[in-house]
């Protein structure tokens, strides 16, 4: 950032003036009045918004109605150059006008002050929100005269001036403020969980409904699988009943393809016939033919014969399975029977029960409510006695704290009789610092003394012996001139004269030399290091002293906090002489409902039996009708079981017949495989007598087919016909008693749903509870942090500044061999050759250097600013200080831009930039 100009214009006393800017060291010089700390009010007034302690009317030059001033600058954010200029009139508020001179535009919406603050903030390279007035007040301008007056106060009245600049304050008023946040997020979470204990009132039957749902569902899926059942016996019937009559067509079929085949085989005989004269080469073979071939059809007869004994035997056992199934399901049905039956009898007997004890139900919920407002009214006695135990427990903690501040005041006080020595030792230290000063320079200057005296005692030696010559011969003259003895006599007492007078201030010189090597300044240096011994102890004193007014407060707070404390303990005991009613009232009300039993639960008991029981006469109806329909399966099963009992034996039967006929079974296959080898005409009539061969073994297998099978009954086709009927009319019932069972669920899945969207609105509010107390531990997690930062950050602030300001002080300086430490009370301590001095104990130029290294300090950290104003700096500083002071502010090498108001010429020789101001006549 940097300030390249200011134009005022009725400015207090300038009426049209113009001021330019260089980078460096910018002196403003003038006489006194001619306005030359008006130029800094003026930046700091549009810059700042700091109106030095001037009401409107004073800024503005005597006579006229506006004033306005121009600040051409730098920004420290995008390093494009501005010109800043605040307007102020006599009847409207002030305004300002930014200029982008680049552009060629004004900026919008930046006319209100407050708005035009918030951009000066940023644009001049300063937090957000830093009160800029009160910066530049207290670190970037400080007033003529004051410039090391603020580190002189007490740390209390330190702290209320750099506490703000650092930005503490906000911190602490952050934490006190946000008490109304945290008071108002616990209201909510109050509210919401007084709806999240309604909505559990409301969803509490839900599981009670969901049981009720869950025994309906079950019903009706039981129905259901019933109907499911009979439609597959009802399908199983008329596949049965399509079977019957696809067998009687199967049947008619056989009959036309045996004779079809009849047919064929008297064509086949009559080829064969022809053909027999050429069989003489394969008699043998075709012997060995005729005669295996009927072993070899047996043994294949014998073996479909097997396989079809083995699927009967399947059968048999699946049926002997679908009888012990239909045994134990009829068993099952018997004995669940018996106890619907048993039921059904004891529901006169619980309706006699509910209605003997609904009287006990009301008198149990009147004891109830009793109760619930007498255990309410016992938890709020017994959280009265906790706060009366608390309370006992603070009021003696309090009286043990006064004890001990009491103690520590008495001692106090004591300490505060020994700091009356304080201004003493101050007096006696800058005595022995005087002297001892004094002491060093009468060491240097006895140093200078002692040679000239040696060079005045050598030359009087020298002139005595002048002297005493020329007496000599001024006798030899007035013994030689009688005429001038007068006048040679006159001369003769000149020189004894002059002799003399030499002498004298040769005696002068000696005692003047005698007194500089008189002081004794090593027992000088062990006085002031004993006083400043004891000064360091006093102000160790002072310290504690000060502590005074907060431990009296700290007490007065105390004494408050024990009367308040007392009267509050008093009424509790007032208010807990009810207890013991309370507690007898509630033993009372325990033991009455302890005698009355629980009759809500049994009534519920007794209601949930009653309902249930209305479901037996249904369900036993429903086992009945079971029993009857299945009854009827079981005989005809087992009926057909017991025909296939000897289904064992004739399959040993076939197995030791197929065995007999295994050899011509294995002599027909080797006969054929030699007849392969015949002639073509053997083979031709092979082929022959086999097609013939094949073909009455069809027709044979046709024939075994057909008397195999029984002959088609007319009444089996009835019955299956009877069964199908049947079946199709029970699951029309079932289907035409489903929409009963399915209004009752849809009513039930209709209530449930409402429950279930009070608990879903519960589960919100629950969830929204648990935000809610989230965001109150935040609150209170950030008031925490609020009230822990401000300490925290003064001592980084501090820290950073301290090592800030000990550069800049050996800057200021130029010398390495000292330091600067900047305390968290904003005390300065200085030190040299190892050792620490407190800010009052040093010189008025190390002051004022010390002071300005950690205002600078505050601006390069705080603010990152390379700017700063020194006004008269100065003021009452001798030549020599005021050179020293310049050197120093000369010396500065991290500053970007430097402002020096001074009426005299010290800053003169620093820089070339020099801005002259002269008086103007009003």
């Amino acid at each position: 950032m940097e300030i390249r100009s200011v134009s005022l214009r009725n400015f207090k006393t300038h009426a049209e003036a113009a001021f330019e800017f260089r980078l460096g060291v910018n002196a403003i010089c003038g006489e006194n009045g001619a306005g030359k700390t008006s130029i800094l009010e003026a930046i700091a007034w549009t810059l700042f918004d700091f109106d030095s302690g001037y009401r409107k009317e004073e800024l503005r030059r005597q006579g006229e109605s506006n004033t306005s001033v121009t600040v051409g600058l730098v920004s420290a954010r995008d390093g494009r150059y501005y010109e800043v200029q605040r307007r102020s009139f006599k009847n409207r508020p002030d305004s300002y006008q930014i200029y982008d001179p680049e552009l060629g535009l004004k900026l919008d919406n930046l006319e209100n002050v407050s708005a035009a603050r918030l951009w000066l903030c940023d644009h001049l390279g300063f937090r957000a929100g830093m009160d800029l007035s009160r910066l530049f007040a207290e670190v970037i301008g400080i007033p003529q005269g004051t410039f090391t007056a603020d580190f002189l106060k007490t740390p209390s009245d330190r702290r209320r001036i750099f506490d703000p600049i650092l930005g503490l304050e906000s911190y602490r008023d952050a934490h006190r403020q946000s008490i109304d946040l945290q008071r108002y997020a616990e209201g909510q979470q109050q509210a919401i969980a007084q709806q999240v204990a309604i909505l559990s009132a409301e969803v509490a039957d839900l599981p009670t409904l969901e049981q009720q749902l869950q025994e309906i569902s079950q019903s009706l899926e039981q129905q259901r699988s019933l109907l499911r059942q009979r439609q597959q016996a009802r399908q199983q019937a008329l596949t049965h009943l399509q079977q019957i009559k696809q067998q009687a067509q199967q049947q008619q079929q056989r009959q036309q393809q045996r004779q079809q085949l009849e047919v064929q085989r008297q064509a086949l005989e009559q080829q064969q016939q022809a053909q027999a004269r050429s069989r003489d080469e394969a008699i043998a073979a075709q012997q060995i033919l005729g005669a295996s071939r009927e072993g070899w059809q047996r043994y294949q007869s014998l073996t479909e014969q097997i396989q079809a004994l083995n699927g009967q035997l399947r059968q048999r056992e699946q049926g002997r399975r679908q009888l012990s199934q239909w045994q134990q399901q009829l068993n099952q049905l018997r004995e669940t029977a018996a106890g619907l039956e048993q039921q059904v009898a004891l529901q006169a007997d619980w309706q006699r029960q509910i209605e003997q004890r609904q009287p006990d139900l009301q008198q149990q919920e009147q004891l109830e409510a009793a109760l619930r407002q007498q255990q309410q009214q016992q938890q709020a006695l017994s959280q009265l006695e906790q706060r009366r135990h608390w309370l006992q427990q603070r009021l003696k903690a309090i009286a043990t704290e006064q004890q001990s501040l009491q103690q520590r005041l008495s001692e106090l006080q004591g300490l505060a009789v020994q700091l009356a020595e304080l201004p003493r030792c101050q007096a006696e230290i800058e005595q022995l610092q005087a002297r001892l000063a004094r002491a060093d320079t009468l060491g240097n200057l006895a140093q200078d003394r002692r040679t000239q005296l040696e060079t005045f005692t050598a030359a009087i030696a020298q002139h005595q012996q002048a002297v005493t010559a020329a007496q000599a011969q001024l006798q030899d003259l007035q013994t030689a001139l009688p005429l001038y003895q007068t006048h040679l006599a006159q001369v003769g007492e000149t020189l004894e004269q002059g002799l003399q007078l030499l002498a004298s201030q040769l005696d002068d010189q000696q005692a003047f030399f005698a007194q500089l090597g008189g002081g004794d300044r090593i027992a000088l240096s062990q006085q002031l290091q004993q006083q400043q011994q004891t000064l360091a102890q006093l102000r160790a004193l002072e310290k504690q002293v000060e502590q005074q007014t907060l431990l009296e407060q700290q007490l007065q707070k105390l004494q408050t906090e024990q009367q308040s404390l007392e009267q509050e303990r008093r009424q509790l005991s007032t208010e807990l002489q009810a207890a013991p009613a309370v507690i007898t009232a509630i033993a009372q009300t325990e033991s009455e409902l302890q005698a009355l039993g629980d009759p809500r639960r049994e009534l519920q008991l007794l209601r949930s039996q009653l309902q249930a029981s209305a479901k037996v006469v249904s369900e036993l109806q429903q086992n009945q009708a079971q029993q009857a329909q299945l009854q009827p399966q079981i005989q005809p099963l087992r009926d057909r079981l017991e025909a296939l009992a000897e289904l064992e034996e004739q399959l040993n039967q076939a197995e030791q017949a197929r065995q007999q006929a295994a050899e011509d079974y294995r002599r027909y296959l080797q006969a054929e495989s030699i007849s392969q080898q015949l002639p073509e005409r053997e083979a031709q009539l092979q082929q022959t007598s086999e097609q013939l061969a094949q073909l009455q073994a069809q027709w044979q297998l046709l024939q075994e087919a057909i008397a195999a099978e029984p002959a088609l009954d007319l009444a089996i086709l009835s019955a299956a016909e009877q069964t199908w009927q049947a079946l199709e009319g029970e699951c029309q019932r079932l289907t035409g008693a489903l929409p009963g069972l399915e209004q009752e669920q849809q009513r039930l899945q209709t209530e449930i749903g409402r429950r279930q969207a009070a608990a879903q609105t519960l589960a919100e509010q629950q969830q929204q509870l648990e935000q809610h107390q989230a965001i109150g531990q935040f609150i209170e997690t950030a008031r925490r942090i609020y009230n822990q930062s401000g300490p925290r950050l003064s001592r980084y602030f501090i820290g950073e500044i301290s090592r800030e300001g000990d550069r800049l002080y050996r800057e200021l300086l130029a010398r390495p061999g000292v330091a600067l430490d900047w305390t968290e009370d904003y005390e300065i301590r200085v030190q040299e050759s190892g050792r620490w001095r407190s800010f009052k104990t040093l010189s008025g130029g190390e002051q004022m250097c010390a002071a300005l290294a950690v205002r600078l300090a505050l601006l390069r950290v705080i603010g990152q600013c390379p700017i700063a104003f020194f006004d008269e700096p100065t003021t009452n500083m001798d030549l020599q200080r005021r050179r020293q002071l310049a050197d120093a502010i000369g010396n500065l090498q991290s500053f970007r831009q430097l402002f020096v108001i001074s009426h005299d010429d010290t800053f003169e020789h620093l820089t070339e930039n020099i801005v002259r101001v002269e008086r103007q006549l009003v």
